[in-house]
């Protein structure tokens, strides 16, 4: 299903969507994990003296898919991942030659004239792009659609062979591994499929893809609940650069409820499983707040109430510095970008921060406009700062190039060392800086005021 007919579709399936608290669940981080000497430790309550973390729009990254102008080629995407192709520059350092391979879900092909109106339009449910470098330059970037890479443009005709969208990328060793979904009639993910891509000369080799499908190990459906693994990763390992590495990768997922007064709110939940043990699924582990079970459905909530896209990424400087740091959209679909701060990959984490408040979403007074799935880009993030990107997208389908790509912002990490304008807001609206509140956070803005936004659109319809 592409985003013109999907997203009529998922509106009227997210009807029901009721709001929900956004704190954190206390949990114990891992216990014995040597790269956390205070397994048990609670993390601080956030109060007016803990540093807050602000946003600036990150227009260079945000022009560089904006494809106004363009003929014959890709329009835009929502879903994007990154994942740097040497897994050793997972968490930054990448120099010119380096490359960072994307992966999107729905995406439009076609072409548009300068003010973004798009003609001969066409969908495809994943592709992909290489950038060469960490500069956001339009010639180092290399879009690839069409079944293994061959660049038809025809309705359908996925990168992977079928109908599919995409979570989470990941590279170890000389593969990238992407984790896919078919969905049902309802847009909820039907399974969780793992996509290989090797990894050769330096680029991915698409047309030697292999996939994995419905791996029991990453999605199970009960009466009461969904889990979804995959929506995010995170490389704690030598062999990426991780600053206090265990062996672990962690992958990341979560719990949607299915009924009762919480039915389509998101948990964010954590599995883990040594590198060295991946791609064996069966080794996988998943935190059930004490400790580490092998049942899938033993998953406890880290984070209330994310985004059915998000990740967490080690902070290497300022105030945060030897913590983690979650980055999602509260409520999937909302202007609301979050983040919470952690002891270890699995918490506990601080009350949720709203730190931008996206003023694509409903824009204008228009009801159609809507923001969802924030997540950071560690590889392409500079010294002190976190890339972080949200979707962008229009009920019944965008005809304009401006209404379907990502956004990006620069979260900056040391806000002591602010310089001239750094960490202060641009275009859009800055997040008030305050801990999440539960439903009621939402913070004042010229479009929405302080009323809470309800229900809207499911991105993903998940």
């Amino acid at each position: 299903m592409y985003p013109r007919t999907r997203t009529t579709a998922v509106a009227l399936a997210a009807a029901s969507l009721g709001l929900a608290t956004a704190l954190a669940a206390p949990a114990a981080a891992a216990p014995g994990a040597p790269a956390h000497p205070s397994p048990h430790a609670v993390a601080p309550a956030r109060t007016k003296a803990a540093p807050v973390l602000t946003a600036t729009p990150a227009s260079d990254w945000t022009k560089l898919f904006d494809r106004a102008g363009r003929s014959d080629t890709w329009l835009g995407a929502d879903g994007i991942f990154s994942t740097p192709l040497d897994e050793s520059r997972t968490f930054g350092g990448s120099g010119p030659n380096d490359k960072t391979f994307f992966i999107f879900s729905d995406t439009m092909l076609g072409s548009a004239d300068a003010s973004g109106a798009i003609s001969d339009l066409t969908y495809q449910n994943h592709t992909s792009a290489v950038l060469t470098g960490t500069v956001p330059n339009s010639p180092n970037m290399n879009f690839t659609y069409g079944y293994k890479g061959s660049g038809s443009r025809a309705n359908g005709d996925n990168l992977f062979g079928y109908t599919a969208w995409m979570q989470a990328d990941l590279t170890v060793g000389q593969n990238v591994y992407v984790f896919g979904f078919p969905f049902g009639s309802d847009w909820k993910p039907s399974q969780v499929d793992l996509v290989t891509v090797p990894v050769k000369n330096g680029s991915p080799d698409y047309a030697g893809f292999t996939k994995r499908s419905a791996e029991s190990r990453l999605y199970q459906r009960t009466t009461d609940n969904l889990y979804d693994y995959g929506i995010g990763v995170l490389d704690n390992t030598p062999q990426a650069g991780a600053p206090s590495p265990d062996g672990y990768l962690y992958l990341y997922g979560y719990r949607d409820a299915l009924t009762g007064s919480r039915t389509n709110t998101k948990d964010l939940l954590v599995s883990r499983i040594r590198r060295s043990d991946f791609p064996d699924l069966s080794k996988l582990t998943y935190w059930n707040g004490q400790g580490w079970s092998t049942s899938l459905t033993d998953s406890a909530s880290v984070l209330d109430d994310v985004s059915t896209e998000a990740n967490v990424t080690p902070v290497t400087s300022g105030p945060y510095k030897g913590k983690y740091i979650a980055v999602y959209t509260r409520h999937v679909s909302s202007p609301d970008m979050m983040y919470a701060i952690g002891d270890s990959p699995v918490g506990p984490f601080s009350a949720p921060v709203k730190f931008y408040d996206a003023p694509e979403y409903h824009a204008g007074g228009d009801e159609n406009m809507y923001t969802y799935n924030a997540k950071a880009h560690p590889a392409l993030s500079r010294p002190g700062e976190l890339l972080v990107s949200y979707n962008v997208n229009r009920l019944g389908g965008a005809d304009n190039t401006n209404d379907y790509h990502p956004r990006f912002l620069t979260l900056d990490l040391d806000p002591a060392t602010a310089g001239p304008g750094k960490g202060q807001p641009g275009k859009g609206r800055p997040g008030k800086g305050r801990p999440g509140k539960g439903a009621a956070h939402h913070g004042s803005s010229p479009h929405h005021g302080s009323s809470p936004h309800g229900g809207g659109p499911r991105p993903h319809g998940h």
